[in-house]
């Protein structure tokens, strides 16, 4: 049937070749008015998520999509209503029907104990992302989230010595912060809510980190520890550029000085000399093994560019690495600014900035302050740190 061929073939999109793509999105987008008729809620549902995970917007397709799914959404379980919220979110598809139905039909959803914390985290940062106040329903996904995850934690912590485990509790890690950012984003965030939730992230890095311990070459928990890298690898007294310094070191996280020409290499690699190189060799990874972790940006869990220099904060433990993110995360980390530069007139002028970027939100004016010295000048910029989520809750 048709509805079979195109919805299987739905389901793993973005491991197939550039032809099976087209044909798939020749057989959907032909028939957007049969889709009531030839598919089942789940099918579109399977649709709707293969198309926004190759990141096709298709506005016709989509439109029928959420005109056919309407009625029945209340049939769908936690998974499946999930997927439509971000299927839509990750497009930037506003449909104002289907948000009404995603809303209505998602709260039953809420008090199964099946529920799925990913869907919560997937739901919460869907209406963050279409900036749909629907306070109960979040208030609601963060509830139930601490609950569901409360007992979770508990029935992990006398069996904590598994490879399985060890990833569930990273995906703890990764929904609480996923639902606690949609709440922060929205001004929902309560200190009641933040203080439940953050303390099941630190439970569940204190697990990791024993975990870590247990067995610092962890072959079984497919980590990739990189190998530390020789003391040639660090600039020399000869070289004109300055060595990285730790300002603040504590057991479980550090504050480093990052000097001009060096590459924050948590994301991706530059031109620079790598700021985990010197991480590398400065901490053992007894002492910090999560600046060995490339899949834990060597515990960076911020950038600055290249041609910049300031502080960093780097996670030594899962405990101190989290710690940072969940702050970041929920808006309560600060970034200070200062550019000198030559002859830049109305420099003093306010100017516009974006959430998570410069300024404190969107269209409000950035509180910034220059200052003149000759021809020269300082500003000083305040950026308030929060991150815009992509793909379920991963930056």
């Amino acid at each position: 049937p048709v509805e079979r061929r195109v919805s299987n073939t739905g389901r793993t999109p973005s491991k197939m070749e550039q032809r099976v793509e087209s044909a798939m999105m020749g057989a959907c987008g032909a028939c957007p008015r049969r889709l009531s008729e030839e598919f089942t809620v789940q099918n579109l549902s399977n649709i709707a998520w293969a198309f926004a995970t190759l990141g096709v917007r298709d506005e016709p397709l989509f439109d029928a999509i959420a005109a056919a799914a309407i009625r029945p959404m209340c049939e769908l379980g936690d998974r499946d209503i999930a997927a439509f919220a971000w299927s839509f979110a990750a497009i930037s598809l506003t449909n104002a029907p289907l948000i009404e139905s995603i809303s209505s039909s998602a709260r039953p959803c809420l008090s199964s104990q099946h529920v799925a914390t990913r869907s919560l985290a997937n739901i919460a940062w869907a209406f963050a992302n279409w900036s749909v106040g629907d306070k109960p329903l979040l208030h609601a996904i963060a509830e139930q989230a601490v609950a569901k995850i409360s007992e979770d934690i508990r029935c992990q912590t006398a069996t904590a010595s598994s490879v399985a485990t060890f990833a569930s509790l990273a995906d703890v890690i990764t929904n609480l912060n996923a639902i606690a950012w949609a709440l922060n984003f929205m001004g929902f965030l309560t200190d009641e809510l933040d203080r439940a939730m953050y303390s099941l992230v630190a439970t569940a890095a204190e697990m990791r980190d024993r975990l870590m311990k247990h067995d610092l070459t962890a072959p079984l928990l497919a980590l990739r520890l990189v190998s530390r890298p020789e003391a040639s690898t660090i600039p020399g007294p000869l070289v004109s550029t300055p060595t990285p310094r730790i300002v603040v070191d504590l057991p479980e996280m550090c504050v480093v000085h990052k000097p001009p020409d060096w590459e924050v290499d948590c994301v991706d690699v530059g031109s620079g000399f790598l700021l985990s190189t010197y991480l590398q060799c400065r901490f053992s990874l007894s002492e910090a093994p999560l600046v060995h972790l490339e899949e834990h940006q060597f515990g960076m869990v911020h950038r600055l560019d290249r041609v910049s220099s300031g502080l960093l904060l780097v996670g030594k433990t899962f405990v101190g690495f989290n710690c940072a993110k969940w702050q970041l995360n929920t808006g309560q980390l600060q970034r200070e600014y200062v550019v000198l530069v030559y002859r830049c007139e109305g420099l003093a002028r306010p100017r516009t900035g974006r959430k998570g970027e410069l300024g404190h939100g969107a269209g409000q004016a950035v509180p910034n302050a220059a200052h003149n010295v000759g021809a020269l000048h300082i500003a000083e910029a305040f950026v308030v740190a929060c991150r815009r989520r992509r793909s379920g809750g991963k930056s």
